[in-house]
């Protein structure tokens, strides 16, 4: 009875030649801007799935639900230049923010624009357990850090930490997009409602260099810089607080800045209300088929999520962009 409608679609598209700045062989000391080049392909495949169901009960009942979901798998197929040894080159990237470096490098294989970071392995606990965090040789990889201090992992085993032991963690392309919708409508009354939201989104949230150390001053922190690692406050995910920051905890760009993005969002919520028949009871409005109706609509309303900055709506780098308004709108439709 046309009550059920589905679509399912699945795509697999190739984007080559993409206009870009060149980002190697291109000499740094001409004073100049590198030049526009195209170079590279990426590739973006996935499906998505789409099903809704209409009913009307009867003459003052009806009903709808609809969602929707779609997967996405991004990369970069080939990155379009070569080191000097034939090896597949990368695009470097930005993203840096105060005293922290470039966060952003694409290479072959990696998703667009991937997070480029040293791993965290939590915080040390001890002096003792900083002390003995070594190389096969016996020295120490982190020599300023102390209890309180995060640890770095040595990706590639010589060490010390620095820019060789950045890993690709992922980027801030959702793996899955999704929305659910549905309402009803009883006589005269309508109310229907959207969610809307992402997974397997990541954000690199910037912003707690300054909402959460104590290394630069003259602005507000955010109240969790009151949870910080202490000696008496061992459980908490946020290095201890120092002015000199010996330890480079919060200008290394580390994974601790990186967040999981994922949300669910209550989109829309709205209410109306159909005085149709009360405003036609006068002869004259009823004889123009005038019609009147009101309605209350609430966007934004609430979103869960772990993400701990204002919005994971962020575009996957947060330097404490301004989030999404709540907005409430009431209104008036009439027809004379």
């Amino acid at each position: 009875n046309n009550r059920l409608g589905m679509s399912f679609d699945y795509f697999d598209k190739r984007t080559f030649n993409l206009i870009q700045s060149q980002t190697m062989n291109w000499p740094t000391t001409m004073g100049i801007d590198a030049m526009l080049v195209n170079q590279g392909e990426v590739r973006n495949r996935g499906f998505e799935a789409q099903i809704n169901w209409n009913h009307q009960v009867n003459k003052d009942w009806s009903y709808f639900v609809a969602g929707n979901f779609s997967y996405l798998k991004n990369w970069v197929s080939d990155i379009g230049v070569k080191n000097a040894d034939g090896t597949p080159g990368v695009w470097t990237g930005d993203g840096s923010f105060r005293n922290i470096p470039y966060v952003y490098q694409t290479a072959e294989g990696e998703p667009l624009n991937s997070f480029y970071l040293i791993r965290t392995d939590g915080i040390f606990q001890s002096d003792e357990e900083a002390a003995a965090y070594v190389d096969k040789d016996g020295n120490r990889i982190q020599p300023n850090a102390q209890a309180g201090d995060l640890k770095f992992v040595d990706y590639n085993g010589d060490g010390k930490i620095d820019d060789l032991d950045r890993q690709y963690c992922g980027s801030a392309t959702p793996k899955t997009t999704f929305s659910f919708s549905g309402g009803f409508t009883w006589k005269n009354l309508s109310v229907s409602a959207m969610f809307q939201g992402v997974g397997g989104a990541q954000a690199f949230y910037a912003g707690k260099y300054m909402l959460l150390s104590d290394v630069e001053g003259n602005f507000n922190r955010s109240n969790e810089i009151l949870n910080a690692w202490s000696p008496i406050n061992t459980g908490s995910n946020i290095p201890r607080l120092s002015k000199n920051d010996p330890n480079s905890n919060f200008s290394t760009p580390s994974d601790w800045y990186l967040e999981n993005a994922s949300y669910l969002r209550l989109k829309n919520l709205t209410v109306s209300y159909n005085l149709t028949d009360l405003v036609r009871k006068n002869k004259h409005l009823g004889d123009r088929n005038s019609a009147l109706s009101v309605y209350l609509s609430g966007e934004n309303l609430f979103t869960i999520t772990s993400y701990s900055g204002m919005d994971p709506e962020c575009g996957g780098y947060d330097a404490m962009k301004y989030p999404v308004s709540r907005i409430f709108s009431f209104g008036v439709k009439l027809t004379y």
